[in-house]
Parts: C-alpha cells; sequence; structure tokens
C-alpha cells in the first residue's frame, strides 16, 4: 500500500477490516465499535478504500492504483488482491453515452437540413 499513497492524486488510503474473525463487539453507552468486519463474496476480508483529491482525474486515479495492484500482486504471491468496485466504468459509460447523445442529433440535422440547402458547407455549420 505505501506505493499506493504515493501516487499525486491519492489523498488518502482508509483501511477497513481489522482481520479479526470475530464478530465486531457492539457500541455501548454511546461508544463507537472497536472493530470492524469487511466480507467480500462470502469472505471475511481486509480492505482498502483509495479516496482521491478533489480536482484529481478519476480515471486517472484508477488506472494508477490498477497498475501498482498488478505491481503488488506479482510481489505478494499468498495475497489476492481484487478491486471490489470503482467508478471508472460508471464513468467511461457516462461519457460513451454522452458521446452517442451529440453525435446521433448531428447526423440527423444533416440529414434534415442538406436537401432544402443543398450546400455542405451550410449544412455543417448548422449541425
Amino acid at each position: 500500500m505505501p506505493a499506493i499513497t504515493q501516487i499525486p492524486a491519492v489523498l488518502k488510503i482508509s483501511l477497513l477490516g481489522d482481520g479479526n474473525t470475530a464478530p465486531p463487539p457492539t457500541a455501548t453507552a454511546g461508544l463507537p465499535s472497536l472493530g470492524t468486519l469487511v466480507r467480500f463474496n462470502s469472505k471475511d476480508t481486509l480492505a482498502f478504500q483509495v479516496i482521491k483529491k478533489g480536482n484529481a482525474n478519476t480515471l486517472e486515479v484508477v488506472s494508477r492504483v490498477e497498475k501498482e495492484v498488478q505491481k503488488l500482486r506479482t510481489s505478494l504471491k499468498d495475497v489476492t488482491l481484487t478491486l471490489a468496485a470503482t467508478q471508472a466504468e460508471y464513468i467511461r459509460n457516462a461519457t460513451d453515452s454522452s458521446i452517442d447523445a451529440l453525435i446521433e442529433p448531428m447526423i440527423l440535422s444533416v440529414v434534415v437540413i442538406f436537401p432544402f440547402l443543398w450546400n455542405w458547407e451550410a449544412t455543417l455549420i448548422s449541425a
């Protein structure tokens, strides 16, 4: 994890779970519980959450973290590292949908406007 903390766009890394297989103690008298238990695919796990800086590009941070995790996989043969969730796929899908939403009306405007103007320059400018 130290390599991930060195990524310039990473604000902090939060450790989730404490590795304790016993159920976490319950809060009493308004005190917070002492430990946490994280489960992934029905198995007790240790997890960490990468929090990026506010001005950082999410896709770049995810790409760099994935590269560092890949390096950790090669050095930690006995440990299974799994990327549980990222926002990258959602952002990529939203970007692709936005591009599709812009291209379709441009094509439709060319199809509708050109028969009236019979001028490609004017049609492309209006599209």
